[in-house]
């Protein structure tokens, strides 16, 4: 019997160990979720903070932005005070300046440009006078393409300055123009681009620049030959008028002033 006893100790000896550890042990689960707990509001509040400070920095950007682009604008409206008005109608007094500007085209047309043509067409004739066979042919072709570009450029210092000269006729007259460069850039180019669709005989057969070119050149070449009419020169395209529908075709005309007879120049000579 007292083996027995004290073998019931031991069990209870070894007993209490385990019934301490159960005793402890949901108190411990209990305080490592608690602080888990703790752990994640305190988590939980930092998180917010973080967010509102990135928000607030953002509004400080757009804010900051916003008042920049603001100061730009008031900027630019005090380097341009006039920014805000719109075209206005020209009145009499610019009539006088527009009339300029049309003078200062004619000057460019008729004093610096108009004095190319007979550069060029002493060229021509040198080269038709000392230059034969095909070289010259050849050189001959390149010297009339630069005549007929001096050809076009005239006309488009001309349409300058007719197109000047209608709208300084309109604000001398009164009329309403508000949109004056508009109206002088569309104008030119609408009639630029109408003369590049003309024909090679609609641009240069009537010119009398073109004609004297072609007849310094004919003299060197045939001198005891009148010129015929220029259009025998340049080859028909589609659009052109035949050459019987034609009012006037101009040519050269051989005169001779020898006498028949004698052989001398005609002194005084009379008509029947």
């Amino acid at each position: 019997m007292p083996v027995a006893s004290s073998s019931r100790r031991g069990r209870r000896l070894r007993r209490e160990p385990s019934d301490v550890i159960e005793e402890d042990g949901p108190s411990q689960v209990q305080a490592a979720l608690t602080e888990d707990i703790v752990e994640e509001d305190e988590e939980q509040e930092e998180h917010p903070r973080q967010v509102a400070v990135r928000g607030n920095g953002t509004r400080r950007v757009q804010r900051e932005a916003e008042v920049e682009e603001q100061a730009e604008e008031d900027n630019e409206l005090d380097l341009n005070p006039l920014a805000d008005f719109g075209e206005q109608p020209l009145d009499k007094a610019q009539a006088t300046r527009i009339g300029g500007i049309a003078s200062d085209w004619n000057s460019i047309r008729t004093q610096i440009h108009g004095n190319s043509y007979a550069l060029v067409r002493d060229v021509a004739a040198s080269i038709a006078e000392f230059t034969d066979g095909e070289k010259g042919d050849k050189a001959l072709l390149g010297i009339e393409d630069m005549m007929k570009g001096l050809v076009d450029t005239e006309h488009e210092l001309l349409v300058h300055e007719e197109t000047l000269n209608e709208l300084h006729q309109k604000v001398a007259r009164g009329e309403s123009i508000i949109y004056i460069t508009s109206l002088y850039e569309e104008t030119v180019q609408r009639r630029i681009a109408e003369y590049r669709k003309k024909t090679t005989r609609q641009k240069y057969v009537k010119n009398d620049e073109y004609a004297s070119f072609k007849q310094a050149i004919f003299e060197v070449q045939h001198p005891d030959t009148a010129m015929p009419p220029v259009s025998d020169f340049i080859p028909k395209e589609d659009g052109d008028d035949s050459d019987e529908d034609e009012d006037i075709q101009v040519g050269g005309v051989m005169q001779d002033y020898k006498c028949p007879l004698s052989l001398t120049i005609l002194v005084d000579p009379l008509t029947s």
